[in-house]
């Protein structure tokens, strides 16, 4: 897929319709109640169709009889009350911490400059914050690009840049990624006009180019030097507006989060995975109404008090401008204060006074809340005891963590494959691209490197010292064994290093323990 010639529609066929719906995932995702309300209403979403159906905004039915469809009323008059229930988001962040909580590692057996190089470039801080943020934004919109990008004024080795599904165009042979196109939005106030820088990574080089456009269309193909962002690039290009990498490897990668449904009949879109939130719609939008029913009835329950206009403030203005207030006073704080028919002035404070208090329905508001939680959460294939918000906090024994626990971890290990396979190559790229830009280094042209993730996201060190102390009583381990049991990212020198320490403090004799030397000496 080439770059788009002049005038071609933005986004172009068919990335629009999947576009659309990204852009409804992205608005759950950040919770932007604005954009939620405009794509549930149809009036506000263009229809379009695939294999003959029409459908609305990427919905299929009536948008409208959805929480955040349903028209706001005169907004003018009162704020809206509407509450958004943040689960999207905190579904995404679970995610990226199942995965990336602990980084996995690259290694290159027997190359040792090549593998600190390697370190530098893939097993560091900054690779793996980077590691995290790719895969939050890779569970909301279904799939993610990581690509290498480098520059020897502003730092010694590559690194890796994130773009969402809803920002780059991938090109797939037979299923695997062939090139991958990013692209980046640039406005200016007051008018249409809408540039477009779009970066294409192919195998030998990167190719970039700036548009002139509108927001429906790509426009004029214009000089880099037209913007800041982009000019410095025009020194970097070759004549076809190309960086010419010299590896036979490409650097970028496209790790979706799961494999398409909503896409797998459209050849282009078949491969650009499945979101988290996918078909889960109707699940957030009734949790959404359900947190502002539970602040409605808040809103509602607030004790009000009904009295006769003889005991409301009164005010008045003298002859200065100064306000000043007459009459009884009964402010509590500017409550609700209104008169009832049949209060009659005059008569006590019992006969003019009514106070009502409705009732707060917490607990069925709350279960509501928890049911529908966890149906959005085991759709995506996570374990409520996994989402400390929902989860009930009883005491729970080991087995039964576990049990609940072993969704979260399999569906982390399903998307860890996807991961390792693209860390392999990225890898393996970013290593001969330094040996090409960072000659010297230990950058250079190897084999694909080894990724190993850590088995669970996150283990409990109580119950991993427990089952070394229980295999090594039961003399089923060795020493070094448990060493490399209990840190699976040491190399070989450091094993044996800490072996040779464990061996060298002997058996320790529980009747000195806590004794010093002199106390020895003297009992």
């Amino acid at each position: 897929m080439p770059l788009p010639i002049n005038g071609t529609p933005w986004p172009p066929t068919p990335f629009d319709v999947a576009y659309q719906q990204l852009d409804t995932y992205d608005a759950w995702y950040t919770g932007d109640t604005d954009r939620l309300t405009n794509a549930y209403q149809t009036h506000s979403r263009p229809a379009y169709r695939i294999h003959g159906v029409n459908r609305t905004g990427g919905l299929v039915g009536a948008v409208q009889s959805f929480f955040w469809g349903k028209p706001l009323g005169d907004m003018t008059r009162r704020p809206s009350t509407r509450l958004h229930a943040p689960l999207a988001a905190n579904m995404a962040r679970l995610s990226s911490e199942l995965l990336f909580a602990e980084p996995p590692t690259l290694t290159l057996p027997n190359q040792d400059a090549a593998q600190a190089r390697l370190d530098l470039i893939m097993n560091s801080d900054e690779t793996h914050a980077t590691l995290l943020d790719a895969a939050e934004i890779q569970a909301a919109l279904g799939g993610v690009a990581l690509t290498l990008a480098w520059d020897n004024k502003v730092s010694d080795k590559p690194w890796f840049q994130t773009s969402g599904a809803d920002l780059i165009l991938p090109e797939f042979q037979a299923g695997r990624t062939s090139a991958i196109t990013m692209w980046t939005e640039y406005t200016e106030q007051n008018t249409t006009t809408v540039y477009r820088h779009l970066e294409r990574h192919a195998i030998g080089g990167i190719e970039h180019a700036l548009y002139q456009g509108t927001a429906t269309s790509i426009g004029t193909r214009i000089p880099l030097q037209e913007r800041p962002e982009t000019e410095y690039l025009a020194k970097l290009v070759n004549a076809d507006s190309i960086i010419i990498t010299n590896i036979p490897h490409l650097t970028a990668a496209y790790i979706p989060n799961a494999a398409a449904r909503q896409w797998r009949k459209i050849g282009t879109l078949m491969h650009l995975g499945r979101s988290d939130y996918e078909s889960q719609d109707s699940f957030l939008d009734a949790l959404d109404e359900t947190w502002s029913s539970w602040m409605r009835d808040i809103r509602l329950g607030k004790a009000r008090a009904f009295v006769a206009a003889g005991m409301l403030d009164h005010h008045r203005r003298d002859r200065d401008g100064n306000e000043v207030r007459q009459g009884a006073s009964f402010d509590d704080e500017a409550e609700f204060f209104t008169q009832l028919p049949g209060m009659q002035p005059g008569k006590g404070l019992a006969e003019n006074l009514s106070v009502e208090q409705f009732k707060i329905r917490v607990d069925e508001h709350a279960r509501t809340t928890e049911a529908l939680s966890t149906e959005v959460l085991h759709a995506a294939g996570y374990s409520l005891s996994d989402y400390d918000e929902y989860g009930d906090g009883a005491a729970k024994t080991a087995t039964e963590v576990s049990d609940r626990r072993s969704m979260s971890e399999r569906t982390r290990d399903r998307k860890m494959l996807a991961w390792k396979s693209a860390l392999g190559h990225l890898g393996q790229a970013a290593l001969a691209l330094d040996g090409r830009v960072f000659a010297g280094k230990g950058g250079g042209e190897f084999d694909l490197p080894a990724v190993t993730a850590p088995e669970q996201s996150q283990t409990d060190p109580l119950k991993d010292s427990q089952t070394l102390k229980f295999l090594r009583d039961a003399k089923l381990i060795s020493i070094e064994t448990g060493v490399r049991m209990q840190h699976p990212d040491w190399d070989d020198i450091r094993v044996e290093n800490e072996v040779a320490a464990i061996n060298s403090e002997g058996e320790i004799d529980p009747t000195v323990l806590g004794r010093t030397p002199f106390d020895s000496a003297t009992a």
